[in-house]
């Protein structure tokens, strides 16, 4: 009997161990299923995709995959369990050790009746049955299972084996259910935790590239405050200054306006302007925009202001800045209080409905829009047809924008704070690889200017790429230096100097001419800061001076001397006096 129960003990534990290896496989399988209809409900199946059907044939491919999985599981162990202990029934093993084995075997036959069944149906289409397969037991598993029942129907006492064995199926099916519902929530704990780390990663690279985007936008600001100082100090001089198709306008210091618009514009110009802040040059004339922030127009006939609409600016009060289009005679005005006005032409393109703008600090026109820049750092845009649409839907959502620049009939170009550039268009992208610290845009006519923090050019020029593909790049130009604004125009551009000199430039060569044979427009940045330092270095030598006057009457009065001159006190009849000044003590 000793012998027995070893034999009983060594069969009962390969039949727990098969038992075990089996719950693994079928919590395995488990998993498999959970993540197949994961799969299913992520996809999206097209018919008449390719990449769709690929999808298909890879989730019916994973389907098969699992199935198979666990069928050759369950006979592999039928084999293993019947090779390791069919020796043991020469040594008499007991009834409830043969029927141990015998149920194991019988419930791994079972089990391996697999039905793989897949149906699907993906956007309402039913696409039937895309998988039927049955899996039966091996003819040697069956012939197994058939012999292990041979020898426990031979035995003449069973006993309480089958009671027994059914007890430990139920225990083995609680088991397996047991671990197939801790193997789906393992799964689905460690996608959580990949989920989490994905989600951490994505934060962690999100706020990393925030930190360099706040670096970048903190570099910029720090480039931009270098030109600033210069471009305000330049910027009456620059509103001042009109460039269109290589004439200019400007007022001279004393209010006074020279325009070179058109030679039969010269002498009316001069005759009826006076103290201006802004001009802006039309096709029927000039409007300026005096010191009181009213209009001023120069010669525009009255049919030709009532056609435009520009008999309206002259009752327009507390304007601080004009943008206008010269090829519609469109003009708005910017407002102190953040709010615009602008004429009405005869030609309705949508571009004078500004009036519900608020909160304004900038604007530009062009025929077909209007573009204001709010304090808030968003655009918002005026105009009907397709031109207006496309901008709304270029500068939707984005924020941040610190400066905006009329380009052309079609398009604006934005400026944000951390120093990128809207919109984001491969003719602005290409040529602005070559720039660095961009603060203001024009246009010529091969592309984008770019005036930099350092009061340097960046231009376009075109050229023939591969396959005679037309290529733009950007290029500095070296003759230009100390730039605070640039003009648009349609073949050249004009930049203005720190000096006071405006230069006209053509992007397609080197040349360049100097307004008024080289005498500036205004007094040079170089001077006006020079005069500011000498004055300041002057401030400071007096305060220094009058610390160090200061310091020695201390120091006198310290010794009981005259803080005057330092001479020495004597007794008077009304008090102290010095013997050398003759002042009387004062402290």
């Amino acid at each position: 009997m000793a012998n027995n129960r070893e034999i009983d003990q060594k069969m009962l534990a390969k039949v727990d161990s098969v038992l075990k290896s089996a719950r693994k496989a079928g919590a395995e399988y488990e998993v498999s299923e959970m993540l197949i209809q994961q799969r299913v409900r992520r996809t999206t199946i097209n018919i008449s995709s390719q990449s769709s059907l690929n999808d298909l044939r890879d989730i019916v491919k994973s389907c098969a995959s699992a199935c198979d999985k666990l069928y050759l599981a369950y006979q592999n162990l039928i084999h293993e369990l019947d090779s390791e202990l069919r020796g043991c029934l020469s040594q008499k093993p007991g009834a409830y050790a043969i029927k141990a084995v015998t149920g194991t075997i019988t419930w791994l036959n079972e089990e391996s009746r697999i039905q793989n069944n897949y149906a699907a149906q993906f956007d309402g289409l039913d696409l039937g049955q895309l998988v039927k397969a049955e899996y039966l037991p091996r003819p040697e598993s069956l012939d197994t299972e058939r012999y292990w029942k041979a020898q426990y129907n031979a035995l003449p006492d069973k006993g309480d084996a089958e009671s027994r064995w059914s007890e430990k199926l139920r225990e083995h099916k609680r088991l397996a259910s047991e671990e197939e519902r801790k193997a789906r929530d393992n799964r689905r704990k460690v996608e959580q935790e990949t989920r989490d780390l994905v989600k951490s990663f994505k934060e962690d690279e999100k706020a990393e590239v925030d930190r360099e985007l706040e670096k970048k936008k903190k570099e910029f600001q720090s480039q931009y405050s270098i030109i600033r100082e210069r471009m305000e100090y330049c910027r009456p001089a620059a509103d001042l200054l009109f460039f269109r198709n290589s004439n200019y306008g400007y007022v001279m210091p004393d209010g006074t306006a020279k325009i070179k618009y058109d030679e039969n514009h010269v002498g009316c110009v001069v005759r009826r302007m006076h103290d201006l802040k802004q001009i802006v040059c039309l096709t029927e004339g000039v409007v300026g925009l005096d010191t009181d922030g009213r209009i001023q127009l120069s010669n525009i006939g009255a049919d030709r202001q009532k056609e435009y609409g520009l008999d309206a600016c002259r009752k327009w009060r507390n304007v601080k800045k004009l943008a206008a289009c010269p090829d519609s005679n469109q003009v708005i005005g910017l407002l102190d209080d953040g709010h615009c006005v602008a004429t009405t032409p005869r030609y309705d393109y949508g571009v004078q409905r500004v009036s519900a703008w608020s909160d304004i600090v900038d604007v530009v026109c062009e025929q077909y829009f209007a573009a204001g820049l709010r304090k808030d750092g968003t655009v918002v845009i005026s105009g009907t047809g397709n031109i207006p649409d496309e901008l709304r839907k270029s500068f939707s959502g984005q924020k941040g924008i610190l400066a905006i620049f009329a380009y052309d009939t079609w398009r604006f170009a934005a400026l944000k704070e951390d120093g990128t550039i809207l919109p984001n268009i491969a003719e602005f992208k290409e040529p602005a690889m070559a720039a660095k610290n961009i603060v203001a845009i024009a246009k010529s006519s091969d592309g984008p200017v770019f005036l930099q923090a350092d009061g340097t050019v960046v231009a376009t020029r075109s050229h023939v790429g591969g396959w005679g593909g037309q290529k733009t790049e950007g290029y500095l130009i070296d003759s230009l230096k100390n730039v605070v604004a640039v003009y648009t125009g349609p073949y050249e551009f004009g930049a203005l100097c720190e000096d006071g000199v405006f230069r006209s430039y053509s992007t397609n060569g080197d040349s360049s001419y100097e307004l008024n044979k080289g005498a500036p427009i205004f007094r040079s940045y170089r001077e006006y800061v020079r005069e500011i330092r000498e004055k300041e270095r002057e401030e400071q030598e007096l305060l220094e001076k009058l610390q160090q006057e200061e310091q020695l009457r201390a120091d006198r009065r310290a010794k009981g001397l005259c803080q005057h001159c330092g001479g020495e006190l004597e007794k008077k009849l009304f008090g102290w006096k010095c013997k050398a000044c003759g002042k009387r003590k004062d402290y």
